[in-house]
């Protein structure tokens, strides 16, 4: 189990290192925003492998993270409605779109959402 953890984990550093990347260029805001949500999606999963718990097959962030919260107390900190507006970012912006792409502060926020929830994980699953 060490293993996969291990493995959804680097997924998600990886997700957030190319959003770190693309955020001091101020470059392609709607892909920063797809790899926080990706990320965010990865730390999620991987709390689920931490407790042997069933990965659902969804992107869906919020019903990600009710399953998490309730293992796990510390998340409860985490803002919610962020949280699920970061969701769209999982399909509606890789693909052309109608409406305009985020505000670079906005953005900046789902990159510390994504860094406050991988900081968390990190410390639950290091702890044993």
């Amino acid at each position: 189990m060490i293993n996969y953890l291990s493995e959804w984990l680097n997924k998600a550093d990886s997700d957030l290192n190319v959003a770190k990347i693309l955020i001091e260029k101020e470059m392609h805001l709607e892909i920063i925003a797809f790899h926080c949500q990706q990320a965010t999606e990865k730390y999620l999963k991987a709390l689920l492998v931490y407790k042997n718990l069933k990965i659902p097959k969804t992107h869906d962030l919020d019903a990600l993270f009710l399953l998490c919260v309730e293992e796990e107390a510390a998340l409860k900190r985490i803002d919610r409605i962020k949280l699920s507006a970061l969701t769209d970012f999982a399909v509606e912006y890789r693909y052309p779109v109608v409406s305009s792409p985020p505000e670079t502060s906005e953005i900046k926020s789902y990159l510390e959402l994504a860094q406050e929830i991988g900081n968390i994980i990190k410390d639950i699953v290091s702890e044993k």
